[in-house]
């Protein structure tokens, strides 16, 4: 009796409890296996990678949230998306974000776009969303994450 309020006592279990090795070679390692094959999976489908990494994914993730937060970027107020199903929209006042790559190569003209449209079109309506500080630089760079992350899922 005494042994078994010892292993009651926070900090203290047996080793039979320890469920690594209750559960090495079997349930453990399949479930291993399972997970990086998932992974894998994830990472190179027809040969092409994806996402890089898991924090990567969070960032492209992040910046979502900041393009359709009404209280932050709120992009979906003038911008269609297209390439995400899960966005729905009618705005059509600024131009849908697609081949935004394309449009924009440099990751820089994108952030300063994002930046103060003025400086490129003075006569924009686009809110400049930094230089008002309605969105600060490291907002800016997970939207340009996640609208980059656009043109992988469209090929």
């Amino acid at each position: 009796m005494k042994k078994r309020e010892e292993s009651l006592v926070i900090g203290k279990q047996p080793k039979s409890q320890n469920l690594l090795a209750r559960f090495r070679g079997t349930m453990l390692d399949g479930i291993g296996f399972l997970f990086l094959a998932c992974f894998f999976a994830n990472v190179v489908q027809s040969g092409v990678p994806r996402q890089t990494s898991f924090a990567q994914q969070k960032r492209v993730d992040l910046g979502r949230i900041l393009v359709i937060s009404s209280q932050k970027g709120n992009c979906i107020a003038c911008h269609s998306i297209p390439n995400d199903k899960e966005v729905i929209t009618l705005a059509n006042i600024g131009p849908p974000l697609v081949a935004v790559k394309q449009r924009f190569p440099s990751r820089k003209a994108l952030v300063n776009q994002i930046w103060d449209p003025t400086l490129l079109n003075p006569n924009s309506v686009m809110p400049p969303f930094g230089k008002h500080k309605i969105l600060s630089e490291a907002d800016i760079q997970l939207i340009v994450d996640y609208l980059y992350s656009l043109e992988v899922d469209s090929e």
